[in-house]
């Protein structure tokens, strides 16, 4: 079973017709996947340690970044590393941060 609805909305307006789509996802399982593990660490810092998971962003939280900054996907291909910390330091994807030693404050 899909976890994402699209919602397509026609209004017409002075200059013609508006195509409105929205889609959302349901990333519950993916927020609790993400508490697990920061809880599993107890929020101690995984620098230097074999495992380094910084954060578990799902498919759909990185398109909502992408259109909220206006990043192509080729932009964020080509720059993970900046846009990666950039999502990390986004209050609104705080949730799946699994370590915020690396979040700036």
């Amino acid at each position: 079973m899909s976890r994402s609805k699209v919602d397509i909305a026609v209004t017409k307006d002075v200059s013609g017709y508006t195509l409105f789509v929205e889609k959302t996802t349901d990333v519950t399982k993916e927020l609790e996947e993400a508490a697990a593990i920061r809880n599993e660490i107890g929020g101690q810092s995984t620098y230097g340690k074999a495992m380094r998971h910084l954060a578990h962003f799902p498919a759909a939280a990185i398109t909502a970044y992408l259109h909220a900054y206006d990043v192509t996907a080729a932009e964020f291909d080509q720059d993970k590393t900046k846009h990666i910390k950039r999502m990390m330091a986004d209050p609104d994807l705080q949730a799946f941060v699994i370590n915020p030693y690396f979040t700036k404050k």
